[in-house]
């Protein structure tokens, strides 16, 4: 545009808070994290600062969100500078099991007596920044919700084409990697899964999309959607494929194939995988004949409650012998391609 103002000139509309933590720079001092601050760049000076004055997400809670701009602001009072006593309301003492049990009750009272009801398990969460803390407490709450449990591992190996990749299949069991689920993922019936991609936004299924399990069977999980306009709506996913580049673990590459869900009871859950017979890039009808699994009596019996319908109409879209399509869908299901 041989325009030489930033953003070429036109009006951009930032959003942000400086109060939070500084830009991460690997390696960097405190010095160069500020210094890779937004307010750092060529193009702050011509900014107009606008600050907001309500807080939309703690309207009900004054106390707690005046406590919070009191630290953003520096004013709050603190221990040696450094540390800031947080009122006893908000603390649970002691760092054994038995502390995490009681942070459990006290964000989930009651918890069996509600296990039927969704909007109770969709209404909260705990919150923690490491994935060790995640898989942990959701063990112990999978094991404190009722009903019979359903474990999915995942499918790991390494690279074989890498001459040094040195690393096992059992290593990368163990990793525990933001995004991605546990090695061995236990769920039950009623259990609240979240969505942590945006799988496919004009269906309801986005990033934070909260859903419940319905159904479990030995080759897909069936869901439901529990929050905004597509509420009630049924979503399923069947086993995937991803590969992972994991060069923040040492380098470490890496093919992770399997379930893409966690339990959605800490924020840290992943569901990221679209519904069974949805898939509409295929070259030829020949790849959905290929691509087709017997199924057990209890993942038929589920599979045809939610899917016949949708997976007859999906077939006639690829083209392929309806009449032969029914016939096939007795007993099997399409897989990813």
């Amino acid at each position: 545009m041989e325009n030489n103002l930033p953003f070429g000139g036109k009006v951009m509309i930032m959003g942000g808070d400086f109060r939070q933590v500084l830009p991460v720079v690997k390696g960097g001092s405190i010095g160069q994290q500020i210094a890779s601050s937004v307010s750092k760049s060529a193009f702050w000076g011509g900014v107009k600062t606008v600050r907001l004055q309500t807080n939309m997400r703690s309207q009900e809670d004054h106390e707690f969100s005046q406590f919070l701009l009191r630290i953003g602001d520096g004013i709050q009072q603190s221990l040696n500078g450094d540390f800031i006593h947080l009122p006893q309301s908000m603390v649970i003492p002691g760092e054994d099991e038995q502390s995490i049990y009681q942070l459990i009750d006290s964000i989930f009272p009651n918890m069996v007596d509600h296990a039927d009801d969704a909007n109770y398990m969709v209404g909260r969460a705990i919150i923690t920044p490491r994935n060790i803390d995640v898989d942990n407490i959701n063990q112990m709450l999978i094991e404190l919700f009722p009903g019979e449990e359903r474990v999915y591992t995942s499918w790991d190996s390494v690279d074989e084409d890498n001459n040094n990749n040195l690393y096992i299949a059992e290593l990368i069991n163990s990793l525990s990697i933001s995004g991605l689920p546990p090695h061995q993922l236990t769920l039950k019936r009623g259990s609240p899964i979240m969505l942590l991609r945006n799988v496919a936004p004009e269906l309801g299924l986005c990033n934070g999309t909260r859903l419940i399990c319905q159904n479990l069977a030995t080759n897909f999980i069936d869901a439901k959607i529990m929050t905004g306009p597509y509420q009630g709506d049924h979503f399923s996913t069947t086993p995937d494929f991803i590969h992972v580049d994991a060069t923040h673990i040492k380098e470490l590459e890496e093919q992770i194939e399997g379930w893409e869900k966690r339990i959605a009871w800490i924020e840290e859950w992943d569901l990221t995988k679209r519904g069974i017979a949805e898939r509409r890039n295929m070259d030829n009808a020949n790849s959905f004949w290929k691509n087709i699994r017997s199924l057990d009596d209890t993942d038929m019996e589920t599979y045809y409650k939610y899917h016949y319908q949708r997976c007859c109409t999906d077939v006639k879209e690829y083209k392929c012998d309806c009449k032969a399509a029914t016939r096939y869908l007795a007993n099997c299901y399409c897989e990813h391609f």
